[in-house]
């Protein structure tokens, strides 16, 4: 599009109508979708920002910060929000950075005095002026944080499938699969060296349901985990095979005597 020759049309012309021009952008700013606000940089006696003043906001600046135009022209930022030294993110450093090396930029930052995610834009018009350009991400920023979340919780889950794939859900111990496992990784590493694994079984386990109930049974079988575990820990691994059914796999032993006394 020529916009000389738009201009022109609406007798707007940089030459002979700059009043038609200033109302023309100002028009442009008051519909802008995105908050606008012009501001000055104030430095202290060492040269460095302290503070802003706010010159102008458009009509989006206060729908989106809930602050009101009448409220911030002339006024300084710590006067509008005396907190704002105690956020997290340094607004005054930041933005007395742009306007006075004049080096544009775009960042997204929380605002803790207001309680949203910003996304902004900042350049500088003239040297000590700053003109900051906004959106308001909150609501993309709190969907990001959802799906972190139940990413967190699907690799939780999966790790805990994983797991239990592998363990006895009633006392918690090592399963038949992690006994196959376990015996797989033993002959790859030693396959030269002998293996030794005890069957423990308990006969009394259907008497027990059937005369005290499936909750108590369940009471003996973790106490009997407990127990094995206590007594074999520095021996073997102890496994819960199925049922009443408890396996032992030693880790080291040099002869079978050994391996016959442990068992006894």
């Amino acid at each position: 599009m020529d916009y000389l020759k738009f201009f022109e049309k609406k007798n707007i012309t940089y030459e002979t109508d700059n009043k038609s021009l200033l109302e023309f952008y100002e028009m442009a700013i008051s519909r802008m979708i995105n908050a606008y606000a012009l501001h000055k940089i104030i430095l202290d006696e060492d040269g460095n920002p302290c503070d802003y003043v706010f010159i102008d906001v458009n009509p989006s600046f206060e729908i989106i910060t809930g602050l009101k135009k009448f409220n911030v022209l002339g006024k300084k930022i710590s006067e509008v929000i005396p907190n704002i030294s105690q956020d997290v993110f340094d607004w005054i450093g930041v933005y007395g950075n742009v306007a006075i090396k004049g080096e544009p930029m775009s960042f997204e930052s929380f605002s803790k005095p207001l309680d949203k995610w910003f996304l902004i834009s900042a350049y500088s018009p003239k040297t000590d002026y700053f003109v900051t350009i906004f959106n308001d991400i909150s609501q993309i920023k709190r969907i990001e944080l959802d799906l972190v979340q139940k990413k967190d919780s699907l690799s939780n889950l999966q790790r805990s499938l994983h797991y239990w794939e592998s363990h006895d859900s009633l006392t918690g111990l090592p399963n038949r699969i992690s006994l196959c496992n376990d015996i797989s990784v033993k002959l790859k590493s030693s396959p030269s060296s002998g293996l030794a694994i005890a069957s423990i079984d308990f006969s009394n386990l259907k008497l027990i349901n059937s005369t005290y109930g499936y909750a108590l049974g369940d009471e003996f079988l973790i106490a009997v985990g407990k127990r094995l575990l206590s007594l074999f820990y520095n021996e073997g691994t102890i496994y819960r095979m199925n049922g009443p059914e408890f396996c032992l796999f030693l880790h080291a032993f040099s002869s079978k005597d050994e391996v016959d006394a442990c068992a006894e």
